[in-house]
């Protein structure tokens, strides 16, 4: 079981502001040129505020379509990530390099490739790792692994570099953070696609466990509800096409399999939540040993439940022909 980590050395860290720089950070603060920013943090590059200023002009003009080959054009991506592995015990560089590179991130594989190359996500973990109890921080760096994690070239280093081991530790120490929960599940069911070694990666460090309790404690909001069963659904049903149930299995004993039957019954007017938990249950009704598991939580009645509640629906079609797969192989598996 991974600790929950609750350490946070930003409140500790000294930002110390020469006079001679506050005329310099006052005048960045109203700059809209990329090449003049950039110079003034190579000039400065000892002095912490004016890098995290100058990622934060960058984090607000990657907003604006117009600014953002600019950015990466004049090696602004390379920048950013230089400040961040210069000055990694300072929390305001993290926090606003994070959140500049998730910003730059969500704009084009372009970006996302400068990124990778540019050793970002490295940097992006290692500032995780660094301030594991800044909730802040946190939202904008998974937010960041999120965005890039749809590249299949990041998706792989993600993984490789340690970002599901801390993407489950910001899930686990920041609980009862609805952004941080919603973020890191889709972060996890990203990952997980198509990707033995992270789906695996996943499971060791917890991240089923952690996706349960992130469905449990969460039960009014439907997003983490929907992305919570997205994640069990595509680790379950991955293990499953290749013949091994043991991920399955392990869900089903941490009170997975309870949960999402739950969720679909307290969640049937959401078409996007009951199909997430029907694809689930899909998967595991094929497996003998765990139909006695859908019985005994109720899984009988929420299928049927879907099965009418969808029946006339336009897009119903998926919804009702899972439900008739798992009640066919509940009824061939079951006592």
């Amino acid at each position: 079981m991974q600790q929950r980590r609750t350490r946070n050395r930003g409140d500790n860290t000294r930002n110390e502001i020469p006079p001679h720089v506050v005329p310099i950070i006052n005048q960045m603060k109203t700059m809209t040129s990329v090449p003049e920013i950039l110079d003034i943090m190579v000039a400065n590059s000892p002095v912490a505020k004016v890098q995290e200023v100058g990622c934060m002009k960058f984090r607000n003009l990657s907003s604006h379509p117009s600014f953002i080959s600019g950015i990466r054009d004049a090696g602004g991506i390379g920048y950013i990530i230089r400040a961040m592995d210069q000055h990694i015990s300072n929390k305001g560089v993290q926090e606003q390099g994070c959140a500049a590179l998730w910003c730059l991130s969500v704009n084009g594989d372009e970006n996302k490739d400068a990124i990778q190359l540019e050793g970002g996500i490295t940097s992006i973990v290692n500032a995780m790792r660094e301030f594991g109890g800044n909730i802040c921080l946190l939202t904008w760096a998974i937010g960041a692994l999120c965005s890039l994690s749809y590249h299949p070239t990041c998706k792989v280093f993600i993984g490789s570099s340690g970002g599901i081991v801390e993407i489950v530790r910001a899930m686990q120490a920041q609980g009862s953070s609805t952004a941080v929960q919603e973020l890191g599940l889709k972060c996890l069911w990203n990952l997980a696609r198509e990707s033995q070694s992270n789906v695996e990666s996943i499971c060791y460090h917890d991240g089923v466990t952690t996706t349960v309790t992130a469905i449990s404690d969460h039960s009014s909001c439907d997003i983490i509800q929907e992305w919570g069963c997205k994640v069990l659904c595509v680790m379950g049903s991955f293990y499953n096409d290749m013949h091994n149930n043991d991920v399955l299995r392990s869900i089903v004993e941490v009170g997975g399999l309870a949960a999402v039957v739950s969720i679909m019954r307290d969640h049937m007017r959401n078409s996007d939540v009951v199909s997430a938990s029907m694809t689930f249950l899909a998967s595991t009704a094929q497996i003998p040993d765990c139909c006695e598991n859908i019985v005994s939580a109720g899984g009988i009645d929420a299928v049927s439940s879907a099965i009418l509640a969808y029946y006339q629906s336009r897009n119903g079609d998926t919804i009702k022909n899972q439900g008739c797969s798992i009640l066919a192989n509940l009824a061939l598996h079951s006592s």
